[in-house]
C-alpha cells in the first residue's frame, strides 16, 4: 500500500495529522492511538492486539511532512 505526504496545513502538527490518519484506519483498534510531536520526532503510542498492527500504525505516518523519525511506543497486548 503506498503512503501518500500529508502536507500540514498553518494550525496542523504533524501530531494532529497522525491523528486523523489513525482515527480513518480500517482497522479499529489503530484509531484509538495516541501521538505527539516534538523537535522532528512523532511518538506513537497504545496498546495493540498484534505486531503486525503495529507495523501499519507506523507505516501509516511515516510521510508526514515534517516527521524526521518515528519513535514507537504502541505496545503489543499478549
Amino acid at each position: 500500500m503506498a503512503m501518500v505526504e500529508r502536507p500540514m496545513t498553518e494550525n496542523e502538527s504533524p501530531a494532529d495529522i497522525a491523528k486523523k490518519i489513525f482515527c480513518g484506519n480500517s482497522y479499529r483498534p489503530i484509531r484509538y492511538l495516541s501521538c505527539t510531536f516534538d523537535n522532528g520526532v512523532l511518538t506513537i503510542g497504545g496498546r495493540l492486539p498484534s505486531f503486525y498492527l503495529k507495523q501499519v500504525a507506523q507505516n501509516a505516518v511515516q510521510e508526514i511532512e515534517g516527521v524526521v523519525q518515528i519513535e514507537n511506543r504502541i505496545e503489543v497486548a499478549r
